[in-house]
């Protein structure tokens, strides 16, 4: 009788859950839990918020691009504008191959 007593003196090692709270088990209606969901959204909120930030990255530079021909035409004597043109279309080009080099690199180690 002692043991039974004691079984029936112990909480149960499970907790109710409360209704209208899914725990994190729970499956949802297409099959994953609600933990795996929350994941799935923030993900694509962050790719969200990358995609966004890329485009304005990508406005800002060609905006900036146009301005420093703009400075080139402005500063620079007529004669001269070429060779500085050529100057920093070639510096944008290394630093866009520099930047891809690095790029690639890191997506190549990440797949080994």
């Amino acid at each position: 009788m002692t043991e039974t007593a004691t079984e029936a003196e112990q909480e149960p090692s499970d907790v109710e859950e409360t209704v209208g709270e899914p725990s994190d088990s729970e499956a949802t209606e297409d099959g994953s839990s609600w933990v795996e969901r929350g994941g799935k959204l923030s993900t694509y909120l962050v790719w969200g918020a990358v995609a966004v930030l890329f485009v304005l990255a990508v406005v800002a530079t060609a905006g900036l691009y146009s301005s420093v021909g703009r400075v080139i035409d402005i500063w620079i004597a007529p004669d001269y504008q070429p060779v500085f043109r050529a100057a920093f279309n070639l510096a944008v080009v290394l630093a866009c191959v520099a930047g891809l080099s690095v790029l690639v690199r890191r997506l190549d180690t990440d797949r080994l």
